[in-house]
């Protein structure tokens, strides 16, 4: 029940006691932790098994902004799904909202971009901002 709280609490931008904001905390740097190796598996995996033509910038530019929780929430569901339940809205906030992201993780989207794999520099070089602007979120709501 303390997680569903402090989840609940987090996602509606109310105050947090003391214990629930530790446990967010954590659960942002596991959200972190969980992003850089998928972005490890979009660079050094996916191109072994999907090369050359077959993986075409669009949808690798796509794997990359989801498994970075950086598309809709809609992306997220199966198609024709049009009933959301404010459980799945609220851990979907967690997942896309403020969080701190790796220079691991940064460095590995220029270097996909610089080694030639299907991610152009407009791309990449928005991925790196959308994140980095999520990360200086999380620093700025710390100040306050």
């Amino acid at each position: 029940a303390s997680h569903a709280n402090s989840t609940s609490a987090a996602a509606s931008g109310a105050a947090l006691s003391p214990e629930a904001a530790q446990q967010l905390a954590v659960y942002r740097q596991q959200v972190c932790t969980v992003q850089n190796e998928a972005v490890a598996w979009l660079h050094g995996t996916v191109p072994r098994y999907l090369p050359g033509a077959a993986l075409e910038h669009a949808a690798y530019a796509y794997m990359l902004r989801k498994v970075l929780f950086l598309e809709p929430l809609a992306s997220y569901l199966p198609a024709g799904h049009r009933n959301i339940s404010a459980a799945r809205q609220q851990v979907f906030r967690l997942l896309s909202g403020p969080c701190s992201i790796t220079e691991d993780t940064l460095t590995r989207v220029v270097i996909m971009n610089l080694q030639g794999l299907p991610l152009h520099s407009s791309s990449a070089l928005d991925v790196l901002e959308r994140s980095l602007r999520r990360a200086a979120a999380l620093s700025l709501a710390s100040v306050e």
